[in-house]
């Protein structure tokens, strides 16, 4: 039992490392101004999806989790004419959130509903 644990934990350690190596900001967002915007949305994104996580925290409720993820996202949407560090902010938000949504469908996945074997949280 241990060495499964031991072998989930570092499989979910994997996941959340490729996923953050694979954060990959849009070649519109390649200035300095626009790439730190695009790494602001990212953490927020991810940071969104934890704290919604947070007050669901079922995997047999994840619908439930999808609607509070995409209220947040809408309040991250662009106006008519937003500047290139406003897209690109936006950018970040969908791929942060969408990373952290990935670790959990994998956590929910690999753990059950019980998702009690610590692959919760992303580093």
């Amino acid at each position: 039992m241990k060495r499964f644990v031991f072998l989930l934990i570092t499989v979910c350690s994997l996941v959340a490392f490729q996923s953050a190596a694979s954060a990959q900001a849009p070649d519109a967002c390649s200035s300095a101004s626009a790439a730190r915007a695009f790494r602001a949305g990212r953490m927020a994104g991810i940071s969104l999806v934890q704290q919604s996580w947070a007050s669901v925290a079922d995997c047999e409720r994840v619908e439930e989790l999808e609607d509070l993820v995409m209220s947040a996202i809408e309040r991250y949407t662009p106006g008519s004419a937003p500047s290139i560090a406003t897209q690109c902010r936006y950018e970040g938000v969908v791929q942060g959130a969408q990373a952290e949504l990935d670790l959990i469908a994998f956590g929910c996945e690999a753990c059950g509903t019980s998702f009690e074997c610590g692959c919760e949280q992303s580093p």
